[in-house]
C-alpha cells in the first residue's frame, strides 16, 4: 500500500512538472484522447499574399511572374526584381526554369532561406499543393543530429507561379541561441503512426511530441514511428 502511494506521488509529480514546462499551443483540436495530449503542439497559420510582381515587398508577401496590376493574364517578367536576400537561389519566374529540388511529397520545389534573415525562408513548387496546408518547424543540425528550436508555421500554396515568404519563429524555451539551418516541411494532415503512436496523427504534431518526448525521456520510439511514415522532408540550407 505505501508502495502505490509513493509510485502515485511520483506521477502526479511527473505529469505535474510536464505540464508547466511548455503550454502548448492550441489553434485547433488535437488527435490525442490520452495522457499524450500534454506534449501535443498545434501549428500556427500564416497566409501571406502574393503582389504585383514590379512591387516586390518581402514583408509576408510574396510575387509571382504576372503582372495582375490591370487583370491581365500575360506573363511579365520583365520587371520581376528577385529580393537580393534570395538572389542565390533558383526560381521560375518564365515558366520554363527547372526548380532546385525534389521530393514525393510535394514535387518539384525551391525553398530558399534569405541571407540577411535565418528567420525567413520563401518557397515555390511546380504543383500547386490543395489537400492541405504546408507546415515548415525551424531546426537547429549538427554532426546528423537535428531538434526543432521553434513552432511550426503554415501556409496554403495553391498556385506554383508564387513564390511565398514564411517567417520563423525560434521560441522554444532554451534554443533561442542556436541557429537555424535547417527545415523540416510536412503537410498539415493526419497519418497512421505505427507503435508507439498506433494511431492518426496531424503529420506536425507526431513531429513535436516525439521531439519532446525524446528530450524529457531519452526514447526514441516515437520519433522512429514517425521517421518510419516518411511523411517529411528534412531541407538543410547550405
Amino acid at each position: 500500500m505505501n508502495g502505490f502511494h509513493i509510485k502515485t506521488t511520483f506521477i502526479v509529480l511527473f505529469l505535474s512538472i510536464m505540464y508547466s514546462c511548455e503550454k502548448p499551443r492550441s489553434r485547433r483540436p488535437t488527435t490525442l484522447e490520452d495522457s499524450k495530449e500534454r506534449f501535443s503542439y498545434s501549428p500556427s497559420y500564416e497566409m501571406p499574399q502574393s503582389i504585383n510582381t514590379n512591387q516586390i515587398d518581402t514583408n509576408d508577401k510574396g510575387f509571382d511572374d504576372k503582372n495582375n496590376s490591370d487583370n491581365s493574364s500575360t506573363s511579365s517578367t520583365e520587371n520581376v526584381s528577385i529580393p537580393q536576400e534570395i538572389s542565390h537561389c533558383t526560381w521560375n519566374l518564365d515558366g520554363k526554369t527547372k526548380l532546385q529540388y525534389n521530393h514525393q511529397i510535394i514535387g518539384d520545389y525551391t525553398l530558399c532561406q534569405a541571407s540577411n534573415d535565418e528567420s525567413t525562408i520563401w518557397i515555390q513548387v511546380s504543383n500547386p499543393i490543395t489537400d492541405s496546408a504546408l507546415c515548415f518547424v525551424p531546426v537547429t543540425s549538427d554532426n546528423n543530429n537535428s531538434t526543432y528550436v521553434g513552432e511550426p508555421r503554415c501556409t496554403y500554396i495553391y498556385e506554383q507561379s508564387k513564390v511565398y515568404p514564411i517567417k520563423l519563429y525560434k521560441n522554444r524555451s532554451g534554443y533561442y541561441s542556436y541557429p537555424i539551418n535547417g527545415v523540416m516541411v510536412m503537410k498539415d494532415k493526419p497519418v497512421y503512426f505505427p507503435q508507439p503512436f498506433n494511431m492518426p496523427k496531424l503529420v506536425p504534431d507526431a513531429y513535436i511530441f516525439c521531439m519532446e518526448y525524446l528530450a524529457r525521456t531519452g526514447d526514441g520510439g516515437y520519433c522512429e514511428s514517425f521517421d518510419s511514415a516518411g511523411q517529411y522532408i528534412n531541407h538543410q540550407f547550405n
